[in-house]
């Protein structure tokens, strides 16, 4: 629950959160959240552990900062916390890998652990730093990410074939010119 003083309203919208909530036939049950916010991320996955599905809501806040709100299926209920990393430009769609729900963003790769509902960063490709545009999908059920640099104009497509080892990372392609939304589009397959 959010401490007072902060204001109510009913939560979420779900009218920008994809068509898989449209066409689930569950009634969501309402949660509480702080005005003032925007938007920034969500992701759908299962939670082996404990045999649960969870939705995630990442938020920023003018009272709080970025928060995570996830709904549990199982347990019908919703919860938040602050979120301690850099999330400078995530994108908006999480992509599920092995429990972790990931979103790129313009430092990182931000993941988030379903069982335990912790954030920690994916390691990345040796010599990749600074500010990127990062996007993250799933290739054969592995995490794939394409990656350029602000001053380049070609993308590099990355695949991590053992999730959350470093040195699994390779480089699939390096596409030149490519208008960044149909790689988006690429990325989210």
């Amino acid at each position: 629950m959010i401490p007072p003083p902060y204001s109510y309203m009913p939560y979420p919208d779900w009218r920008h959160m994809g068509s898989y909530v449209y066409t689930y036939s569950k009634r969501w049950p309402t949660a509480t959240m702080v005005l003032h916010n925007y938007r920034r991320g969500y992701g759908l996955g299962y939670d082996s552990v404990s045999d649960d599905y969870k939705l995630v809501l990442i938020d920023d806040t003018l009272e709080l900062g970025d928060i995570s709100i996830v709904y549990s299926m199982k347990r019908n209920y919703w919860e938040w916390s602050r979120i301690p990393l850099d999330l400078f430009m995530l994108e908006a769609r999480g992509s599920f890998v092995e429990g972790f729900l990931n979103w790129g963003s313009g430092r990182n790769i931000v993941a988030f652990a379903l069982d335990t509902e912790e954030f920690c960063q994916v390691p990345l490709p040796n010599g990749i730093k600074g500010l990127a545009l990062m996007n993250v999908g799933v290739l054969g059920g592995c995490l794939m990410m394409t990656h350029a640099n602000i001053s380049e104009s070609k993308r590099n497509v990355w695949v991590m074939k053992d999730y959350m080892v470093k040195d699994s990372w390779s480089k699939l392609y390096v596409l030149p010119s490519v208008p960044i939304k149909v790689i988006d589009q690429i990325s989210s397959e």
